[in-house]
């Protein structure tokens, strides 16, 4: 051992050699006990091991001296050839970066990155996605025609919090009392793992209030259900070997998935229209770095800017009004005329927990909270408890709602 450190403090040892015959296999191991160890994500992690596993098959890589630009280039070549996207085959090769990466200044298998060589392919000329943003007039019709998805559309476009992000909300999160209410966000929740605070619209704020069932406990969940690309979209499935088509939110709100050039919107589509309408309503540009919760960008951004100076509650009631009248042909044109709020519900040991909703639609918080009044409005369950839950059929009717 003595010599070897010897002979490696005068140069004499290289790293890559000593390392060439390790499995490539044993050094993607350690790399994902590592990135476990960073707080990654379940699902990000199995992402980055799927599309590592790809090239090293495509490169034929068994062990870690065949880890080299060739082969790593001729497999993005191959995997570009099966018709993928630019944006796709620049995916490929970050994670191939991040591996490498380790393998240097942590693993100390390797003495250089080899991915640092290979370019970036030019996504500009083959741009698969575009997304586009939502007119006011087009987001008012939406929230008109949506039925009990009303508040997750309204949070999702007057927040620009991603749909992971409003999925991982819980009442605790919601601070609605005081001068100047927030979402505060939890950093394991968020894609920057930062704990940012995120500033509510006034008529935001009142809905959310309106809402929030008596019963729910701080560590509910404010949505137990979320649309899916589906139930915005629509789409056709299949009943007893017939084709039918199933009508989504944009359907009923008279706006098209995709327009006549190319652009989309998705579920990441309110983001875009949450940025673009702080632009367009004259939120100041650096309090729009801070709402759309970005790494400010620059040395004067980054170092010199107190982004504190700023009342973003002030630039929030820039925004336009959110649109709160919900006629009843739209709920009778999504079969949810009997619910006109979200629910928010959450599985738990007791099962269902308690709903705000009964089946005439009406909060059980707006009368009196005894056996009497939560009976006639929907609830059962043990007297005299205080555990409360909805029947049966009211909750199928709102699973199937949502």
């Amino acid at each position: 051992i003595v010599k070897r450190l010897e002979r490696e403090a005068v140069g004499l040892v290289d790293r890559s050699i000593e390392s060439a015959l390790i499995p490539i296999r044993t050094v993607l191991a350690r790399f994902i006990r590592h990135q476990r160890g960073n707080n990654r994500s379940p699902r990000y992690v199995r992402q980055s091991v799927a599309y590592i596993k790809r090239v090293i098959d495509e490169a034929d890589i068994s062990r870690l001296g065949a880890f080299n630009e060739d082969r790593i280039d001729s497999a993005l070549g191959v995997i570009s050839g099966t018709g993928v996207s630019p944006a796709t085959v620049n995916t490929y090769r970050k994670h191939l970066h991040s591996l490498a990466e380790w393998a240097v200044k942590v693993g100390r298998v390797m003495d250089r990155n080899p991915v640092v060589v290979i370019e970036r392919r030019n996504e500009t000329v083959d741009t698969r996605k575009v997304r586009r943003s939502l007119s006011v007039a087009e987001a008012y019709r939406l929230l008109g025609a949506c039925g009990p998805r009303h508040l997750f559309y309204s949070i999702a476009l007057w927040t620009g919090l991603r749909v992971s992000e409003i999925k991982a909300l819980e009442w605790r999160d919601i601070h609605l009392d005081g001068e100047r209410p927030s979402i505060q966000l939890r950093a394991a929740t968020t894609k920057a793992r930062r704990a940012d605070e995120m500033p509510l619209h006034p008529d935001l704020v009142t809905a959310i209030h309106d809402a929030k069932p008596p019963f729910a406990q701080p560590t509910d969940l404010l949505f137990s259900h979320t649309p899916t690309l589906r139930t915005l979209k629509g789409g056709w499935y299949k009943y007893k070997g017939e084709r039918h088509y199933m009508k989504g939110d944009l359907d009923r709100a008279g706006i098209l998935f995709e327009d006549d050039q190319g652009r989309t919107i998705d579920r990441h589509a309110w983001r875009t229209t949450f940025i673009s309408w702080l632009g367009l309503f004259g939120v100041d540009p650096r309090a729009q770095v801070v709402l759309a919760r970005h790494a400010p960008q620059g040395v004067t951004l980054r170092h010199y800017q107190d982004f504190q100076v700023f009342d973003l509650w002030s630039e929030i009631q820039k925004l336009p009004s959110i649109c709160t009248t919900v006629d009843g042909e739209s709920l009778r044109a999504t079969g949810t005329e009997s619910v006109v709020r979200p629910v928010a519900q959450r599985p738990g040991r007791e099962g269902v927990k308690r709903s705000a909703i009964g089946r005439n639609g009406e909060s059980a918080g707006e009368g009196e909270n005894d056996d009497s009044t939560l009976e006639k409005q929907g609830f059962s369950g043990e007297k005299n408890t205080g555990r409360w839950r909805t029947r049966t059929t009211d909750f199928l009717l709102v699973r199937e709602a949502l």
